[in-house]
């Protein structure tokens, strides 16, 4: 029985302490050697679109103020608004996984912007960029957003300014798919508790197996 309840601690220990993540922001123009970013070549209109590396990972970008999106037939692989400039947008994996990095330009554009990172736990990491803070945000705008080690992203968002486009993504190749993610904490904890049981269950078998045998 103390085995079942040193497991039990065990278990709530991990969901209360999930593993934390750092999502570092900045506007130094890097290659980190990621995966391009394609979308179709031709227009596609809606709330959200859909771009994908050669390998067939997906990314969807989202409006987050009810524009209409658009990714252009001609030139640079690029997701703008109809009529009007972009001025915020949500960047996720299609099938709700993960990437260690991102790298876009925001083109063009007026400060201040708020780019927001959420990492594999939910965690919110925002960052503000504009004037106020020093940097000039007109013309060409390359941000990086990358974790620490084994850590992950989720989504990424920018609301605030005003930009013609988003171009030049480049995503993490080292990618997770949401169907081939590492247990969350809340599955550990069921797994041990599993093992617990299964643990005192042979271990209430060999007693009384042995106290059989001794009345025999």
């Amino acid at each position: 029985m103390r085995n079942l309840t040193f497991i039990a601690a065990l278990a709530l220990g991990i969901l209360a302490a999930p593993a934390a993540a750092t999502i570092t922001i900045t506007t130094n123009q890097q290659d980190a050697q990621g995966a391009n970013i394609l979308f179709p070549g031709s227009d596609v209109d809606g709330a959200s679109v859909i771009g994908a590396t050669q390998s067939g990972y997906q990314l969807t970008f989202s409006t987050l103020t009810g524009q209409t999106l658009t990714t252009p037939a001609q030139g640079q692989a690029r997701v703008e608004a109809v009529g009007t400039t972009l001025n915020s947008l949500n960047i996720a994996a299609t099938d709700g996984g993960t990437f260690d990095f991102i790298e876009f330009n925001l083109f063009s554009g007026a400060s201040p912007v708020t780019i927001t990172g959420f990492d594999q736990n939910g965690t919110a990491f925002s960052l503000i960029f504009g004037d106020d803070a020093g940097e000039n945000l007109n013309g060409e705008n390359f941000f990086l957003a990358m974790t620490d080690a084994a850590q992950s992203i989720r989504s990424l968002s920018f609301s605030g300014g005003a930009f013609t486009d988003i171009r030049q993504i480049r995503v993490g190749q080292n990618v997770v798919s949401a169907t081939a993610a590492v247990p969350e904490p809340a599955t550990w904890a069921m797994m041990l508790l599993g093992f617990g049981a299964v643990g005192v269950s042979l271990r209430r078998r060999r007693t009384t197996r042995r106290h059989l045998a001794q009345c025999a």
